[in-house]
């Protein structure tokens, strides 16, 4: 992934991670920014979000392992 594409996911997620960080204390919303941040490009760069499955194959592994029997 290039860094143009990495910036634009970044910019998409902006408003969504300024709503949240909405949600903490006034002088910890820099640092907690950052750290999402940070987070956000690892897992861009480790490419796990190319195993993430669709909706549809969610939803049929949700099915399947919803028949798997209980160990209790």
């Amino acid at each position: 992934m290039s860094d143009k594409e990495m910036i634009k996911i970044i910019e998409l997620l902006e408003p969504k991670i300024k709503k949240v960080l909405l949600q903490t204390n006034i002088h910890n919303r820099d640092d907690l920014e950052q750290d999402l941040l940070e987070l956000i490009i690892k897992k861009i760069r480790s490419n796990e979000i190319e195993d993430v499955p669709g909706f549809f194959d969610f939803i049929n592994q949700t099915k399947i392992e919803g028949n798997k029997p209980q160990n209790t």
